[in-house]
């Protein structure tokens, strides 16, 4: 054992050269994109944000680097992704297209209703110690936590109770517990 931690072996001499080869190839563009697109960025050109989102993502996949104007944009974008903004812009300044509105809110509603049908699930199954609920006291109580009308948490329910019952049996199969989510 000690001799493979003091002898790498040439597959990982190799990969070891292509990590440092990627590091290498992420600062350049990352240099450049801070000489080229940050200016642009600054005139608030909406497609120097999406290159350079685009760079940063790939070089925190394969190496983590940022060059300073960098830096700060992305301290930025997070910043306001901290701040939960509630807008629908993005956090880095990128307006959504026509019709990517509507999508966008569908898809949160579509994990709102999910989320709640899994409640109501939940409380269904007494995961806590307690007896299982029926359904209208589970969404009764689920209503009442979450300050709605009934008749939503019951929508909810009614739309999305199979994928939640189905995944808390893959949770309990999987690992042997029901996660609670809020």
């Amino acid at each position: 054992m000690a001799g493979w931690l003091s002898d790498p072996s040439p597959s990982q001499q190799e990969r070891a050269e292509d990590v440092e080869l990627a590091r290498d190839y992420h600062r350049a563009r990352l240099d450049l994109a801070e000489r080229e697109l940050v200016p642009r960025i600054a005139n608030g050109d909406m497609e120097a944000r999406r290159q350079l989102l685009s760079i940063v993502a790939e070089a925190i996949l394969e190496c983590g680097h940022f060059p300073g104007g960098v830096a700060a944009f992305m301290a930025r974008g997070l910043e306001r992704i901290a701040q939960d903004i509630g807008d629908l812009d993005a956090p880095f300044g990128i307006r959504l297209k026509k019709g990517q509105r509507r999508r966008f809110v569908a898809r949160q509603n579509a994990a709102q209703e999910f989320r709640r049908a899994y409640r109501i699930e939940y409380l269904r199954g007494g995961f806590e110690g307690a007896r299982g609920l029926t359904v209208e006291k589970a969404i009764a109580q689920l209503a009442g936590e979450d300050g709605i009308p009934e008749d939503t948490a019951r929508r909810a329910w009614r739309k999305r109770h199979k994928v939640a019952k189905r995944e808390i049996e893959y949770q309990m199969k999987f690992l042997g517990r029901v996660l609670k989510i809020k």
